[in-house]
């Protein structure tokens, strides 16, 4: 990997940015942040009992996830005792909203009909192509599986 080359294409590309990518880079990741928006607030023990998540690979994703700003982290009182506890930023709910806005598109293109057109003379806005792997696809930044415990579009306020 050259080095120069990935910096040509990344300078000028700001560092909260590439942090958000990172923050939202793998499943562990993006399944804390949905869990953080589907469920509240969490503690650090709930959420590794609920992906049976190792302390330290809990630790490396929170911390990836806090400094991309997806997350905060505050010491408070829960179920009568103090501990730490994560909660979303604005930034997620912001970023599932829009990914959902965009699958609909991508789902239901605008469809220009040329004047004088033949019921086979349809265009797409931008010569729209549909991704041939959008329906198979199990990437969830390109279909989201809407299935219990899973966040979909109607739980993020």
């Amino acid at each position: 990997m050259n080095q120069n080359s990935l910096k040509n294409y990344t300078k000028g590309i700001p560092d909260e940015i590439v942090r958000l990518f990172k923050g939202l880079s793998d499943e562990k990741k993006i399944a804390i942040v949905a869990a953080l928006i589907k469920d509240g607030d969490l503690t650090f023990n709930e959420i590794k009992l609920k992906f049976d998540f190792s302390s330290n690979t809990l630790s490396k994703n929170l911390k990836v996830l806090q400094d991309a700003n997806l997350i905060e982290n505050f010491v408070g009182r829960h179920n009568g005792r103090v501990a730490s506890i994560y909660k979303v930023t604005p930034i997620p709910k912001l970023i599932f909203k829009s990914a959902f806005a965009i699958l609909k598109q991508l789902e239901e293109p605008e469809i220009q009909i040329k004047p004088n057109a033949s019921h086979n003379d349809f265009m797409f806005k931008e010569n729209y192509q549909r991704p041939k792997t959008l329906s198979k696809s199990k990437n969830p930044l390109l279909i989201y599986e809407i299935s219990n415990p899973g966040l979909n579009e109607n739980e993020i306020s």
